[in-house]
């Protein structure tokens, strides 16, 4: 464990089979799109071209990192959207600044990007999903808030505010809603957010293949990591975390994927590589398949199933 830190993935492989029954496509193996493992690719980069910024980075204030790790997914999901709409439309470099209109299509699009609740995430995997109700214990499972955001949705935080609740992330508010579920009223606009598809994860070269084409994985695992990078990003694995992170990057110099975590600005410190966001590490190819053994890390989409993105074939030098 590490001081200071949170923590919260529970570790239980009959929940994620359990789950998995009743999925409509359990699976990425034989659905992945082709491996280029060629370029770097970091899922930073069209988030940063939608928004204008990192993803949220926390910190996470109880054991609920699952709840984050799944709010990052959804998070990179939905801006890819956004990417999609903005690359056909040319404007992926204009600014509002740019156009004669005060509303251009940019505008727009960036206006319908919200970031999600991971309290909402965290509430639903451990109440609807998990049948937690009435526990104070913190912590759920992967597979808990994979069909979660399937079957029962997201809520952005500009929709909290929306409805007279603070847009900000609230830890007393993810423990009291993993406990009690998310409040009733909140629930049917919850539902006309969820995520098409959410298949398992199970090895490096199928998450690289999926982060080339724009899908992330959100990744649970035992392993645990020094806090400090080496000169080239990475850190290295060291003691234990039961722990939910966010996959959103791939590189073949040094085999690895890029590693989200949920504990706030510059943790871990270090030197970055490839204009990493400063929440993250690298993860070498060894250790990935090791976190993914674990068989509860899943990707997702709002698609039908997992295909090739063009939008990802052009130039991901840094």
């Amino acid at each position: 464990m590490t001081a200071g830190h949170n923590f919260g993935w529970i570790d239980d492989g009959k929940e994620v089979e359990k789950v998995l029954s009743t999925l409509p496509m359990p699976l990425v193996q034989g659905n992945t799109p082709r491996i280029r493992g060629t370029k770097p690719v970091l899922l930073a980069t069209f988030y940063r071209k939608v928004v204008g910024r990192d993803a949220p980075k926390g910190p996470q204030g109880i054991g609920d990192c699952v709840g984050w790790g799944y709010s990052n997914l959804v998070n990179h999901i939905a801006a890819l959207q956004c990417y999609k709409v903005l690359s056909q439309k040319n404007l992926l470099t204009l600014t509002p600044e740019d156009h004669p209109l005060k509303h251009t299509a940019r505008t727009t699009v960036v206006e319908i990007y919200e970031d999600v609740a991971s309290e909402v995430i965290y509430a639903l995997s451990r109440v609807e999903i998990g049948g937690q109700r009435g526990s104070m214990q913190d912590g759920s499972v992967g597979a808990w808030a994979a069909k979660a955001i399937a079957m029962y949705g997201t809520l952005s935080r500009k929709e909290l505010q929306r409805r007279g609740l603070s847009p900000d992330y609230d830890k007393n508010r993810a423990k009291q809603w993993g406990a009690q579920g998310l409040p009733d009223a909140l629930e049917p606009a919850a539902k006309q957010h969820t995520v098409k598809n959410v298949s398992r994860v199970d090895t490096f070269d199928q998450a690289a293949a999926l982060i080339e084409n724009g899908y992330g994985i959100a990744v649970c695992s035992s392993q645990g990591f020094t806090m400090t990078r080496d000169r080239q990003g990475f850190c290295l694995p060291r003691g234990r975390w039961d722990h939910c992170m966010f996959l959103g990057g791939v590189r073949y110099d040094r085999e690895g994927l890029l590693c989200y975590q949920n504990w706030g600005p510059n943790a871990p410190n270090g030197p970055l590589a490839l204009e990493q966001p400063d929440n993250t590490f690298w993860v070498d190819r060894k250790v990935v398949n090791d976190m993914l053994a674990r068989r509860d890390s899943f990707t997702g989409t709002a698609f039908d199933g997992y295909y090739e993105q063009e939008e990802f074939n052009g130039d991901w030098s840094h």
